[in-house]
């Protein structure tokens, strides 16, 4: 089936003015943060209700430095932050959706309880470094995914 190219536009405009007129915040700087609110809803995978931490991979943390990681994924600590600002502007379906995948996400035994996910509750995300991509600033390495997937957090050992 052929999709309107025009008609796409104006139903995706009419969906984030319709979203953004849910935002409950009137104070200072309202603009920077409707326009910060509408970044963090565009983190947030509508089918799972995962949220992101960064739409970014293989940024370094210092110039020159080999920790170029990818914030593609579900990160506890940067999704709660999240949940955390939406929730405190009235967007209260985000934060069912994101219970929802909290649900599913961490079903099971609470110590096997990590500190990332997959977007759609994946536990299992093998971390690969890309050496034929060049990464920011043509600094290597490029990764997919994160080690860090296997650290406990209710643990020390990790």
């Amino acid at each position: 089936m052929a999709i309107d190219g025009l008609q796409a536009v104006d139903d995706t405009e009419r969906y984030w003015l319709d979203w953004a007129g849910g935002i409950g915040y009137d104070g200072p700087f309202q603009d920077a943060v409707y326009r910060s609110l509408l970044t963090l809803k565009g983190l947030t995978y509508e089918p799972s209700g995962g949220i992101v931490a960064a739409a970014t991979t293989s940024l370094p943390e210092t110039l020159g430095g080999s920790r170029n990681w990818d914030y593609r994924y579900c990160w506890l600590r940067d999704s709660t932050f999240t949940l955390g600002a939406l929730v405190g502007a009235g967007l209260h379906e985000e934060a069912r959706a994101w219970q929802q995948w909290v649900l599913r996400a961490f079903a099971g035994d609470p110590a096997d309880l990590q500190i990332m996910y997959g977007i759609d509750g994946t536990r299992r995300l093998p971390e690969y470094e890309l050496p034929w991509l060049p990464g920011s600033r043509a600094l290597t390495p490029a990764r997919y995914s994160s080690h860090a997937w296997g650290f406990c957090p209710t643990t020390t050992s990790g």
